[in-house]
């Protein structure tokens, strides 16, 4: 059994001047010159050339975090833990925590605690606008995947996310900066969200009263933003009342729908559906005259395709 510190150890100092005899200053500089230019937080950051990822969420979009690509801008980001110390390339001194991890688990199970670590980092992560470094851009749908799944949270369903290449060169936009959505032009090359579907919201909802009466309405969108009609929307109530539309395809009204709703408090869910009835995006719930859809009569839901 290894020692450990309890309430019961005594503490004592010894204080004397000079002090000659202390290896600190040698084994801190030599950590620091190992680390290399990001210097003592080498072991938390990363510059890496990178792209800003936008999640879609039911109260609004936001940008979250990076991941890295190029050619891009190079950003200084926050790392997802991995195991304690320097980079193997780089590393000085042995890893003291990580050993003595070992000495009380296989290392497999060391290794497993560790992954379930870096996803749940990684899931508030994509929940917490920030600069962190996700990893590569054609492994974000994994990755959200695999996050969301070891910390899951109510309402995740109607997250998803996009890695915006367009804006990979511009190093003011991201949440790291005062950009508050992705440009008019911004082009989603690679999409995620927690399960295999076609469609995401395009933005967040929003609640507003410029409607005749209590309604959603809204529009789908192809991948490159143009209406698309003829896709399939199904709507329940709080109640399992269901209803059913269909996107235009008139010359004025091309993408889009409605739904006329109650006038009192309700929570609706909807859910874009393939010919067969399937479901081929998450469902997305709209608070009625309650929650965060507050006193606003009427509501706008766009979908896109990814």
């Amino acid at each position: 059994m290894r020692a450990r510190i309890t309430g019961a150890v005594r503490v004592g100092a010894i204080v004397g001047h000079p002090v000659a005899h202390s290896l600190s200053p040698v084994i801190h500089n030599a950590w620091i010159e190992a680390a290399g230019s990001l210097g003592p937080l080498a072991d938390s950051v990363v510059e890496a050339q990178s792209a800003p990822v936008w999640a879609n969420r039911p109260d609004g979009g936001r940008w979250t975090a990076y991941c890295t690509t190029g050619p891009a801008a190079t950003r200084t980001l926050l790392r997802l833990p991995q195991a304690l110390g320097l980079p193997r390339a780089t590393a000085a001194v042995t890893d003291t925590l990580t050993a003595a991890d070992a000495a009380d688990r296989p290392p497999a199970a060391s290794a497993a605690l560790r992954e379930v670590d870096r996803l749940r980092a990684a899931a508030w992560s994509l929940r917490t606008p920030l600069p962190i470094d996700l990893g590569p851009c054609d492994q974000l749908p994994e990755l959200v995947r695999r996050a969301l799944a070891a910390d899951p949270r109510q309402g995740d369903g109607s997250l998803s996310f996009r890695a915006d290449l367009s804006a990979a060169m511009n190093p003011s936009v991201g949440p790291a900066t005062a950009a508050a959505s992705p440009a008019d032009d911004a082009v989603p090359v690679v999409s995620a969200s927690p399960a295999e579907f076609r469609f995401a919201l395009a933005q967040g909802i929003r609640n507003h009263a410029e409607c005749p009466g209590h309604y959603i309405v809204g529009a789908v969108l192809n991948r490159g933003g143009a209406p698309l009609a003829g896709v399939h929307i199904a709507m329940v109530d709080e109640w399992g009342n269901r209803a059913d539309a269909v996107s235009k395809s008139g010359a004025n009204d091309a993408g889009q729908y409605d739904f006329p709703i109650n006038n009192f408090a309700n929570r609706y869910t909807l859910t874009v559906l393939d010919g067969t009835g399937a479901p081929i995006s998450a469902p997305v719930t709209v608070e009625h005259l309650q929650g965060y859809g507050g006193d606003s009569p009427c509501h706008t839901v766009i979908w896109q395709a990814y």
